[in-house]
């Protein structure tokens, strides 16, 4: 029976200091790096102080009305596009609306309802603006559906899908009276 307590006291002891030595040992090997880690960090600071600086002074140099100028040539997001079925022809939209192929409209997945966008295929270069309306597409590989017009405009409509780019115009007028 002592010999077993005997053994689990210096088992115990020998695994509290040895645990005590290896952190002062890691702390004392860790100093350096923490120093050249605050350098670096220092450099990032100064880095992101003069960003913000000139962010803000482009800022004070873009106009309100200038706003959906700068918004149409930005490019938004780009991937594959598809378009609606006959069948969803005259059925109610996500925002109440009903759906006709004949429209210029279009389903997203975020962008709020009534956001124009430009649509540009890139295999053709052939471009429409299409306002949102609906909400999708439900495939993750797609990132917008167009209505059969703007599919044949873009002449996409014989192979169903195209690789599009696609351009914020404006967003809808609650989100512009907002900002």
């Amino acid at each position: 029976m002592r010999l077993s307590k005997m053994v689990t006291l210096l088992l115990a002891g020998f695994l509290t200091f040895g645990s005590l030595n290896s952190v002062a040992a890691t702390k004392h090997a860790k100093a350096p790096i923490v120093k050249k880690l605050d350098a670096s960090k220092k450099k990032k600071a100064q880095a992101v102080k003069s960003s913000k600086t000139f962010a803000k002074k482009v800022k004070k140099k873009t106009s309100v009305k200038n706003k959906h100028k700068q918004m149409a040539s930005q490019h938004f997001q780009s991937g594959t596009a598809s378009y609606y079925a006959d069948e969803f022809n005259g059925r109610r939209t996500a925002n109440g609306e009903r759906f006709s192929n004949a429209a210029m409209t279009a389903a997203h997945k975020t962008l709020p309802f009534g956001t124009l966008i430009e649509v540009t295929n890139m295999r053709n270069g052939k471009s429409v603006v299409v306002r949102v309306n609906d909400r999708g597409p439900y495939s993750h590989a797609r990132v917008i559906d167009l209505s059969k017009t703007a599919a044949r405009q873009l002449g996409m409509h014989h192979t169903g899908t195209a690789k599009v780019k696609l351009a914020v115009l404006n967003k809808n007028k609650r989100e512009l009276e907002d900002s």
